[in-house]
């Protein structure tokens, strides 16, 4: 599902990370910001198959030009 990330940058949403500026790097050629994101409130947005909670954590690379997600883990 590549647009779920999405779903953690909504604003309703946003409160529920903490975000970090993790520097820059070249993404398919274009330099864009890393930001790194760790879900830090209960219940998660994601749950395993048992029904329990899993903090999302990962990052994305962010296109410093046009603000288009290059990349994301």
């Amino acid at each position: 599902m590549p647009l779920f990330l999405l779903r953690f940058l909504q604003p309703e949403n946003r409160p529920r990370f903490r975000f970090r500026l993790a520097g820059k790097r070249r993404v398919a050629g274009v330099e864009a910001w890393r930001i790194e994101f760790e879900e830090r409130v209960h219940p998660t947005i994601i749950t395993d198959i048992q029904g329990r909670d899993v903090d999302a954590k990962g990052w994305f690379a962010v296109d410093e030009v046009t603000g288009r997600l290059s990349r994301r883990s």
